[in-house]
């Protein structure tokens, strides 16, 4: 018998992800094609950079009946799945935020990880028992889980992120519409959403940074906060000051359609600036160009790599940069339209 050791990656991760791919699809196929993806508690970032282009790669690869897929998701995202689903179900709709909080910080007592799913755990089962009751116990189950152990060694840096690509697919994403929204927005905006974060620590420093860039940016033209008031995880968004030129069109709104109201206007925004992570990786897919701030070294390089390419693919860009090369973009900017 072979002894692997610790720490070193199997000796074929491809053939790994092929085989738990595999064992997905036949579950797919022992349900009579009906499906439940999720439920997703984990990040934006994750989920619309490696979960939705996964899933839509896979559905197209296997033939998966769109119509017999049932997506749990939360905060109004079901534009997100657009095509992958006959049915979504939000988990705001059976739990309040603070409940959906408290899951997040679960996670991280359970997992160590930040809303990382990286296995299935009872509040999982609790959350699809009250969305879509103890039928789901006889569909194949798609859990986030899938997603961390096909790719953990693409992330490790042990496999190519040609892995993933591979196994991916990045369509056009279509803005929501939210008309009560939209309605009082400037017509030309640049959205702005700053939280705290462990590449954005929670500091005097980096309070001051978030004033300083929305005082830059108010200059420029009106800015929209895309901060919605509510806390659904572990990240505190920075709430400035208020000042002239600046727009809260989010604040109060139903958790329920929160990130689905973010969405419409992020989509219709000139640029987004904020915080590395999330929406940064939201914005470029709807063709924003987008300057992300991170004041922490300890990026992982693999999840940077991957969302500068994805925001090429959507012909738009992607800067991650911290305070002082901030400044030095706001020069060149100022310096190309002299």
């Amino acid at each position: 018998m072979q002894i692997r050791r610790s720490g070193t990656p199997p000796a074929t991760p491809g053939q790994e992800i092929d085989r738990l791919i595999g064992e997905a699809v036949a579950a797919i196929e022992a349900a009579d094609g009906r499906v439940i993806v999720g439920p997703w508690l984990g990040e934006v970032g994750f989920e619309v950079l490696y979960w939705i282009p996964f899933l839509r790669r896979l559905f197209a690869a296997h033939s998966v009946d769109p119509a017999r897929v049932t997506v749990v998701s939360r905060g109004g995202v079901e534009p997100w799945y657009a095509g992958l689903h006959g049915r979504y179900v939000d988990i705001l709709g059976a739990f309040e935020p603070e409940e959906l909080a408290n899951a997040a910080f679960g996670l991280r007592w359970a997992t160590g990880r930040p809303k990382k799913q990286v296995e299935m755990h009872e509040g999982d089962e609790q959350v699809l028992g009250a969305t879509v009751g103890d039928g789901w116990k006889e569909q194949a189950l798609l859990h986030p889980s899938l997603l961390y152990r096909l790719f953990k060694f693409v992330w490790l840096g042990w496999e190519p992120l040609t892995s993933f690509l591979e196994r991916a697919s990045y369509t056009p994403w279509q803005p929501p519409d939210e008309p009560d929204v939209l309605r009082d927005l400037p017509a030309d905006f640049t959205a702005v959403r700053f939280y705290f974060r462990e590449s954005f620590d929670d500091n005097d420093a980096n309070r001051v940074l978030v004033e300083r860039i929305l005082d830059r940016l108010v200059g420029r033209g009106p800015v929209v906060l895309l901060n919605p008031g509510v806390v659904l995880d572990d990240h505190l968004d920075a709430e400035p000051v208020d000042r002239e030129g600046v727009y809260r069109p989010l604040a109060g709104i139903d958790p329920a359609r929160n990130l689905r109201a973010q969405s419409a206007v992020l989509a219709r925004a000139r640029m987004f600036v904020g915080t590395y992570g999330g929406l940064a990786h939201l914005a470029p897919l709807y063709g924003v160009p987008t300057i992300a701030l991170a004041t922490d070294g300890g990026l992982n390089l693999v999840h940077l790599t991957l969302a500068r390419r994805v925001a090429a693919l959507y012909d738009t860009w992607l800067a991650v940069t911290d305070g002082p090369g901030f400044d030095l973009l706001a020069a060149l900017a100022r310096g190309a339209a002299a």
